[in-house]
């Protein structure tokens, strides 16, 4: 019997997702832009089995199905961190906890809308990016309707990239990312998340990212006022992860990953922080009686701070010191430059300036301002320049806290809007007075006796 292997993919140039079959003969590249890590091996169209498309392109069991007796657990290349280190042991209990909901991410029908060709009737699943780590998928879901217009919810469904595998390593980072969000529920500046298995996770839909709007808005001073806002929301959104068990000088969590792809804007305009699968979990000393703080493990100089620049004994002749919230501080600082000015605080992001930014980076410069935002006197330029200068300290603990911040610039922003709104009032009701109301209108207010005689 003749075995037909199958593939969707979505064609680049209609976006719609086509399911086609594959001749053994040649050798037919996948698209990685194909439906969720779904391939289909169909000897008589029923019977379909999980495989993967690595770069190469051909077909591959992934090695988490190729288990050898004895065997339970995914290949241990990329074995997870140790909840404890010596003396240092998780703060919190929830810290080390998982909490799945496989039944709600399985009940998404990835192939619903397809006629008999395969085609997709309707864009019920389209592939809008990937990450380090996962793919991210828009997916309309039938079963929830959106009072507002009427149409089913979309959301954003996360899958395991087809070129990462699975290790241990990448499930523990993904437990991360769905236990931050979960504790994180409360608070309006942190995307939702509705559903986690494994390494996919349901989240709230965002319609950008602050690196995209802040470029959007470059070179328009209309927009200031809003530049305002998203810079408190997302000192605010930092200020909720630091303060999630209490006070941010015990901060038991740390984002680790602030910059402006991380930062998402929705629908309504607000600004909500994502992408916690790099968030590290703190640790407390139980003999020394402090924060452990944590070893840096990502050195690119884009957005880190000072103290993340020294890697090894070996390479900057150093210990590498222990990092604490305060490197989410410094990144914040590096997200107002982008929110104010349109720009990459330290220039483009290429390999050739590597080693000059890290330089620049560790020797405690802040990036470069231009001029006609360092003398600007307009309020909300004013107002992000002062944060940016709380952010941008070499010491950490010179750094204001998150709070702080963001309860500093979102002050200035009701100030601001407050006093708006009153000249605007002012300005309309000393244009209503001025005018020259019709004298049949006139005569309508009057009473009987005082209108003219005919």
């Amino acid at each position: 019997m003749t075995t037909n292997i199958y593939y969707t993919y979505t064609d680049p140039k209609t976006s719609k997702i086509v399911r086609k079959r594959r001749d053994e003969s040649q050798d037919t590249e996948v698209n990685t832009h194909s439906i969720p890590k779904t391939i289909f091996y169909a000897p008589s169209s029923t019977s379909w089995a999980l495989g993967s498309d690595e770069k190469s392109g051909k077909f591959q069991v992934d090695p988490i199905l190729s288990v050898n007796p004895g065997e339970e657990s995914a290949p241990q290349d990329h074995p997870k961190k140790p909840y404890i280190d010596g003396n240092c042991v998780p703060m919190q209990p929830w810290q080390t906890d998982s909490k799945p909901t496989c039944n709600t991410l399985h009940e998404i029908d990835l192939v619903w809308g397809r006629n008999i060709s395969g085609e997709a009737e309707e864009e019920e699943i389209k592939w809008i990016g990937k990450g380090w780590f996962r793919h991210a998928w828009k997916v309309r879901e039938r079963n929830i309707m959106n009072p507002i217009n009427g149409k089913n919810e979309e959301i954003i469904l996360k899958t395991l990239r087809f070129d990462r595998n699975f290790y241990d390593e990448f499930y523990d980072l993904h437990r991360r990312d769905a236990m931050a969000m979960e504790r994180l529920t409360a608070s309006p500046y942190i995307l939702d998340i509705y559903s986690f298995c494994g390494q996919s996770a349901l989240n709230e839909i965002a319609v950008d990212s602050v690196e995209k709007v802040a470029r959007f808005m470059r070179d328009d001073p209309s927009k200031n006022l809003y530049r305002l806002k998203m810079s408190a929301q997302v000192a605010l959104g930092i200020a909720d992860i630091h303060e999630i068990d209490g006070p941010s000088w015990n901060a038991s969590m740390v984002h680790y990953d602030i910059n402006p792809r991380n930062v998402a804007t929705v629908e309504s305009g607000s600004v909500k922080i994502n992408d916690f699968n790099v968030a590290e979990f703190s640790k407390w000393d139980i003999v020394n009686k402090k924060p452990c703080g944590f070893k840096g493990r990502l050195h690119e100089p884009w957005w880190r701070a000072p103290e993340e620049m020294i890697r090894s004994v070996e390479k900057d002749g150093v210990e590498p010191p222990f990092l604490n919230e305060k490197v989410d501080i410094y990144a914040l600082g590096n997200v107002l430059y982008r929110i104010l000015t349109g720009h990459a605080p330290r220039g483009k992001s290429i390999p050739e300036r590597i080693d000059e930014i890290r330089d620049e980076v560790a020797k405690g410069k802040p990036p470069r301002l231009a001029k006609e935002f360092i003398e600007s006197e307009e309020p909300t330029i004013a107002a992000i320049r002062r944060a940016m200068i709380h952010c941008y300290q070499r010491t950490p603990e010179k750094r204001r806290s998150a709070r702080e911040i963001g309860n500093e610039l979102m002050d200035a922003y009701n100030s601001i809007l407050n006093e708006t709104k009153t000249t605007s009032m002012k300005k309309y009701s000393s244009e209503i007075s001025n005018l020259a109301l019709p004298r049949q209108g006139m005569i309508r207010g009057m009473s009987r006796q005082q209108q003219p005689q005919s």
